[in-house]
């Protein structure tokens, strides 16, 4: 049986355009290929395998096949817009790491040799060719200058491809300061993010108890503090906003009051000079979802970012644990900060004010189950000591909302009876302290 267009890339993978069942057949026995992953629609029955599309791929590899409904103009839609716009922008990154989560877990978890199928061989050299290089650590210049094929002269892939290599060798953690910060009586966690170059900062969930701490720790750093960010506005996590900003208006104002009179001294050198100009400390501001209704200096939607030097955390709406919850994702895919929408190994209660389980779970597996495996879950709680997870993880592991356990993946209603069966007690004064939260950002 003929194998025409089939193309080894080495012991691991084959590319290949639209098949027969038979011809899979014969290649699956002549080359010894274990699984396959197809990258046609469905609905493309005479552009992929014929007959019958992934039905017939699956007759061949009854046991070790994916399906990832890839088409050109999802490659397409991930091209910035011509006149710049944040949040849509922003969207399309997002878009773009989700095709690239989709297939990398299928070949992630796919036994090789594995066959990648489309129609013209362009989107399966393309997927192998950016999963390589993400594995290796290769770069985008190294990519295109090696690997010379067909989906170079597509203006979306070559695109697409740019985003998902330069995203994940962007090397955040040597120019990126991090802490992780606990507060115990709570079990909550802060996170304080900061460019090593700039020192420009963000802190997310501050709370009350721990304004000190983190305000002497943002002091001693020499940074910036640019943002405080909320993932939703219970009390556990939104209180400290306010009084930090107070702080760090202070703080400042004698900052920049010691800089104009350093500036204006005659004798001082250009190199201090130099410093002293670059370093004018602007107001602190806070933000959190516009749908949370909370009093704060920036409302963030789905897609809008705060910046801090090169880096941004990108907005994610994720409810359910309440109305206004927000995720935040960093610009290089490598952590998400979740709240309490998804913990380790768990989530956060739905029972309270503007709560629904059903939400949750949507948000879960529609936003943050769709990033890359590899992207490091940091949430707001844990209280067994555990300080991270990872997407890849909690898709497998998360007792309430695992879509890849062994025994399958926990359906909505499963998670909604899961949910109704906690019966935890009702904090106390929770009515009557939700209004006052709204107003903690200011």
């Amino acid at each position: 049986m003929a194998t025409s267009n089939v193309i080894k890339i080495d012991s691991d993978y084959f590319i290949c355009s639209c098949k027969s069942v038979d011809e899979l057949a014969a290649l699956k026995e002549t080359e010894g290929i274990k699984s396959i992953l197809y990258l046609t629609l469905d609905t493309e029955q005479d552009m992929g395998c014929t007959p019958n599309g992934f039905e017939g791929v699956k007759s061949v590899f009854t046991d070790c096949n994916s399906h990832v409904a890839l088409a050109p103009s999802d490659f397409a839609f991930s091209l910035p817009k011509t006149i710049p716009d944040e949040e849509e922008n922003n969207n399309r990154f997002l878009a773009a790491m989700r095709i690239y989560a989709d297939f990398s877990r299928a070949l992630d978890n796919l036994p090789r040799p594995c066959l990648i199928m489309c129609k013209t061989n362009a989107r399966a050299g393309l997927v192998h060719n950016v999963y390589a290089a993400v594995q290796s650590g290769t770069s985008f210049q190294q990519l295109m200058s090696s690997n010379i094929m067909s989906w170079h002269g597509v203006d979306g892939f070559v695109h697409w491809a740019k985003t998902v290599v330069d995203s994940f060798n962007a090397h955040a953690d040597r120019k990126l300061i991090f802490h992780q910060l606990f507060e115990s009586e709570s079990s909550t966690y802060t996170y304080l993010l900061a460019d090593k170059k700039t020192r420009e900062a963000v802190l997310i969930d501050p709370v009350l108890e721990t304004v000190d701490r983190d305000f002497k720790l943002v002091t001693d750093l020499n940074l910036k503090l640019k943002y405080v960010v909320n993932t939703h506005v219970h009390a556990d996590h939104i209180t400290g906003s306010g009084l930090l900003k107070q702080k760090c208006e202070a703080f400042n104002e004698e900052h920049n009051t010691k800089r104009r009179a350093a500036l204006s001294e005659g004798e001082i050198t250009t190199e201090e000079e130099v410093r002293w100009k670059a370093d004018k400390r602007e107001p602190c501001q806070s933000a959190i979802a516009a749908v949370a209704n909370a009093m704060s200096d920036v409302k963030l939607n789905m897609g809008s970012s705060v910046s801090f030097g090169e880096f941004r955390l990108i907005a994610m709406n994720t409810p359910g644990h309440t109305a206004g919850c927000m995720s935040y994702l960093l610009n290089d895919c490598s952590r998400v900060f979740t709240g309490d929408t998804l913990l380790i190994r768990g989530c956060g209660r739905t029972d309270f004010q503007e709560g629904s389980s059903n939400t949750l779970y949507d948000s879960v597996n529609s936003q943050l189950f769709t990033l890359p495996n590899s992207t490091v879950v940091w949430p707001a709680h844990n209280y067994a000591g555990l300080t991270a997870s990872t997407i890849g993880d909690e898709r497998s592991l998360n007792n309430r909302l695992a879509v890849e356990a062994p025994k399958g993946p926990i359906s909505k209603t499963e998670f909604y009876q899961i949910m109704e069966d906690l019966k935890l007690p009702f904090p106390r004064k929770l009515d009557i302290s939700l209004p006052a939260n709204l107003n903690c950002g200011v």
